[in-house]
């Protein structure tokens, strides 16, 4: 209910590459689980990277050439996040 709807979409012919990413406050990740697709993961099974108060989780990372590639995200808990998708991290 309070997910997010998500679409990579590469319109060229070039292969892109792509890191789909949850920024989130350090302070809301006990006990959070993170669905994708529907696909339960827990954040200590995720590569994350710390910068000051701010979690970055990687939630997926792929290859795009002429197509799009949907995602449905939400967690187990009403916390605040943001996604961004980034070819570096």
């Amino acid at each position: 209910d309070n997910g997010k709807m998500i679409t990579v979409y590469n319109d060229s012919n070039t292969l892109e590459h792509y890191n789909l990413i949850m920024k989130i406050n350090k302070e809301y990740l006990n006990n959070l689980i993170i669905y994708v697709n529907e696909e339960e993961k827990e954040v200590s099974s995720l590569k994350t990277i710390a910068k000051g108060d701010i979690m970055y989780i990687v939630l997926d990372s792929d290859f795009l050439v002429a197509n799009k590639k949907y995602y449905n995200i939400h967690t187990n808990n009403n916390v605040y996040y943001n996604i961004d998708v980034l070819d570096n991290i």
